[in-house]
């Protein structure tokens, strides 16, 4: 009886390549979050639309959880607002303010994993929706 060789051709070892690279894949996706950040820090986003500010005032007295900033997937909490009146009593600005993880330091201002400068467009999404800019941004302690 003649020894049988074990014989590898071309596709088994293509085959093979691809399911270890499946499997890198597979790990690096679950184990790559962002670097949201040590620190707390807040974020004002001033929004100047008129008809937009009357549509979402009601949605933003019951908003607390579950708001998302520039459509990350990682909520963050809104704080606050508040609405700047002109002399005639009209609304002139609607500032609100998000609470969320990040860090501001050597030029780098991250927040819940995104880099953000003063004046940045900046949209909010949660009951409400509402494009804005970031007026301010400092550590919350």
């Amino acid at each position: 009886m003649a020894k049988r060789k074990f014989k590898i051709n071309l596709f088994d070892v293509l085959a093979i390549v691809a399911v270890v690279a499946i499997g890198l894949m597979v790990i690096f996706a679950n184990s790559n979050k962002p670097s949201l950040g040590a620190m707390t820090v807040q974020v004002e986003v001033k929004v100047s639309d008129k008809p937009a500010i009357d549509n979402i005032l009601p949605s933003l007295q019951m908003t607390e959880e579950g708001v998302y900033y520039n459509g990350t997937k990682y909520p963050i909490r809104q704080t606050g607002y508040r609405v700047e009146n002109d002399p005639t009593g009209a609304i002139k600005y609607l500032y609100i303010t998000l609470e969320g993880p990040g860090e501001i330091a050597g030029g780098n201002s991250i927040f819940n994993g995104q880099r953000i400068y003063v004046n940045q467009k900046a949209e909010i999404h949660a009951d409400y929706r509402v494009k804005g800019y970031v007026s301010d941004f400092h550590y919350a302690d």
